[in-house]
């Protein structure tokens, strides 16, 4: 349900990850795990019984995740519930690595494309004042946020003295608007990744697109907001089988105060 219904953002936290290695001080590792354990089990419920039981390991239903997204990726196609449950069957009892080259070997995935960078004392020093800009966040987020803003912040200029004509009332938002109301920030929770345009007011309800009813969110806060608009969210049996894998793994979470149930 966490994951599903974005609870995290009503806490400040643009991610479950975030929410996870800030206000329950899990490692980042123990985080990721977690994180992609919990989607495995929205695909297929009996994740739940395997975690609890033992004979599914964290670790393995984490690259049993990555191998379906991947898979995924590549084919263009949502990959049914009967193949979800082929792939954990993949992944139960074996080692790490075993399951590994399985998943490759049966969903012929390609060889992921990655690069190594060197980089020199002046160049990691401006990375590093960098960090101290966008706050707590790894090199990987560094970089995408870096990009992000390079290739999704608007830059068209408006010709001198002349002011941003008025928009037109359509779900379209007008560069103007998008310059004036792009901060590099989520407006709810700060985050600079994913961020998208909104409008405050939908324009479904009578809502403008002028910059007093467009505010940028990320991906998840955006979500949440249209899940509260849209009122109490009843979910799935499937997604609530999910979310009882709180109460099936130890060690107990590490608590801080927030009272969100764990999924693991």
């Amino acid at each position: 349900v966490i994951q599903r219904e974005k609870l995290f953002c009503d806490y400040g936290y643009p991610t479950l990850f975030k929410y996870l290695t800030h206000e329950l001080e899990y490692t980042e590792a123990e985080a990721h795990y977690r994180v992609a354990a919990v989607r495995l089990a929205l695909r297929a419920p009996e994740v739940v019984e395997k975690v609890a039981s033992g004979s599914l390991g964290l670790t393995n239903a984490a690259q049993a995740e990555s191998a379906i997204r991947q898979s995924e990726r590549e084919t263009g196609r949502k990959m049914g519930r009967k193949a979800v449950g082929k792939v954990v069957g993949l992944a139960l009892g074996k080692s790490t690595r075993t399951v590994k080259m399985d998943l490759h070997r049966e969903l012929d995935l390609k060889t992921t494309r990655r690069e190594t960078l060197v980089l020199d004392e002046r160049i990691l020093g401006r990375i590093d004042r960098a960090r101290k800009r966008y706050g707590d966040v790894s090199n990987y987020e560094l970089f995408d946020i870096l990009l992000e803003e390079k290739l999704k912040t608007p830059h068209a200029p408006l010709r001198p003295g002349k002011p941003a004509p008025a928009p037109k009332n359509s779900r379209y938002i007008p560069v103007g608007v998008r310059r004036a109301v792009h901060k590099g920030a989520c407006a709810s929770c700060g985050s600079r990744r994913h961020l998208q345009y909104d409008h405050i007011r939908e324009f479904a309800r009578g809502g403008g697109n002028g910059a007093d009813n467009v505010q940028v969110l990320c991906a998840n806060c955006n979500q949440r907001k249209r899940i509260v608009r849209q009122g109490a969210f009843f979910p799935s049996p499937r997604t609530r089988v999910a979310a009882g894998m709180a109460r099936s793994a130890a060690p107990p979470p590490r608590r801080t105060g927030v009272t969100l149930p764990l999924p693991f």
